[in-house]
């Protein structure tokens, strides 16, 4: 058994957990922003392809304290890297420090970068090259009050990168984000889900996954584990096929629209490339003008705010979205996430829940109502 620490947004936490120990995680603890757990390899490879809610998955392998500078790098080349990964292997460094004799974690990660590479070329006269964005393994070094905790990242590339998105989608919400305001708004899988301002379509791809139990991560191409050198195939083919048997047809009816029809163009390909098309009713609509799709219904949303998308009047917008969900959508339950907090009170709804989230550095409010 491991230590492992699954790295998330603030507020996540909870949910984050929860699919943790459904995977088979034991001695779990929640942190800000992230939650231990311990598990065999086989929980590791599970969390990176199941774990709906993570951004990261590390595994720590030295902690310790530094005095000076060359602390670091003494502790960092005494490790026995060439036992872990392959001289041949391309990596990066990922550093955050935070009150410790560094003032530069750029210059604390080319500490770290020196200390492993000095270590294969003195053994293997050759080194593994260093590259920001081609990487196939990545270390995060974790350094407060001089107290470092160095990690292998066995995700590389964030958990929240599906695989399924277009990358000019203009201001989208993270699939992560995403999938924790759908698990907070506590759907059932069974009442019609909706998204009336679905932009690019995140939210209701992300809900068509966990309706149909399709795996987080059933269209990302590798992981970094896989170029570890303690790497089970066996294992990993056995996790992929043990999950693709839970597949199947959801439930409920999913909808999706946006008035937007050059963004409903993009979540439509996003549909597609998910090969989710035929299990979200995509549509053009204006919220204001249209009917709610069924009688009863839930409803999860992020909708424009002077952040993400230009408003004229963000409290008049917000007041029309109160309105609307007043007059035609009694009998659901609706969440709306938003950083313009002072609009989303404006709703003129009363909250049956409030979470405080971040949509990247948006300080938000997600409100949660039943529309009786």
């Amino acid at each position: 058994m491991n230590t492992y620490t699954a790295k998330t947004m603030q507020g996540l936490e909870p949910v984050l957990a929860q699919e943790l120990e459904k995977l088979g995680a034991t001695d779990i603890e929640i942190l800000n922003r992230a939650v231990t757990f311990q598990g065999d390899q086989k929980v590791l490879y599970k969390a990176n392809y199941m774990c709906r809610t993570a951004l990261h998955i590390l595994k720590p392998i030295l902690e310790f304290d530094i005095i000076e500078q060359d602390d670091l790098y003494t502790a960092v080349n005494g490790l026995a890297w060439e036992k872990m990964f392959s001289v041949d292997a391309c990596m990066t460094i990922d550093t955050q420090c935070f009150d410790s004799v560094f003032t530069h974690s750029r210059y604390a990660s080319q500490i770290v970068k020196d200390g492993i590479v000095d270590r294969f070329r003195s053994l293997f006269c050759q080194r593994p090259d260093l590259d920001r964005n081609m990487y196939n393994i990545r270390v995060d070094l974790y350094m407060k009050n001089n107290h470092c905790v160095l990690s292998l990242d066995s995700s590389g590339l964030s958990l929240h990168r599906r695989g399924y998105r277009r990358q000019d989608a203009g201001a989208p919400l993270n699939e992560v984000l995403a999938a924790g305001l759908i698990a907070l708004s506590g759907w059932d899988l069974k009442k019609p889900f909706y998204d009336p301002m679905c932009g690019s379509g995140t939210i209701a791809v992300e809900a068509a996954m966990l309706a149909s139990g399709m795996p987080a991560a059933f269209y990302r191409k590798g992981f970094s584990f896989q170029y570890w050198n303690d790497y089970d195939p066996n294992t990993w083919k056995f996790v992929k096929e043990d999950a693709l048997k839970e597949l199947h047809d959801p439930e409920c009816e999913i909808y999706a629209s946006d008035i937007d029809a050059h963004t409903l163009s993009i979540a439509e390909d996003n549909l597609k490339k998910a090969k989710l098309h035929h299990d979200i009713h995509l549509f053009q609509a204006d919220f204001f003008a249209s009917e709610a799709p069924q009688e009863n219904g839930h409803i999860v949303c992020n909708p424009p705010y002077g952040e993400r998308l230009a408003l004229d009047n963000a409290v008049e917008f917000y007041e029309k979205i109160g309105d609307t969900l007043k007059h035609k959508y009694t009998g659901y339950d609706a969440w709306f996430i938003s950083s313009d907090i002072e609009a989303l009170k404006r709703l003129g709804l009363k909250t049956n829940k409030r979470i405080e989230l971040f949509n990247g550095p948006l300080e938000c409010r997600y409100f949660g109502y039943q529309l009786y």
